[in-house]
């Protein structure tokens, strides 16, 4: 895109723990809710095209929450679509 530059590059791993809440457990169709915690852990960062970057980027803790539903196909198990 014009005007828009790559500075520097990094990954950044995001894990969740939440706490969900199924309303219709034993149910064909059963949806859920969660809310917990989540983290983002960078790594460090790449500077472009081989430039000098300093890009300062932390660890953080934040609120995450999720919504979504289980549907039973087989009356075997059930697959989650979230």
């Amino acid at each position: 895109m014009p005007g828009h530059y790559q500075v520097a590059s990094s990954w950044v791993l995001p894990p969740a723990l939440l706490l969900q809440y199924h309303s219709l457990p034993r149910e064909r169709f059963s949806p859920h809710a969660g809310a917990g915690l989540n983290v983002s852990l960078f790594y460090p960062a790449l500077a472009a095209n081989n430039q000098e970057t300093q890009l300062a980027m932390s660890n953080n803790f934040g609120a995450a929450i999720q919504a979504g539903f289980d549907y039973n196909f087989l009356a075997i198990g059930s697959r989650a679509l979230m």
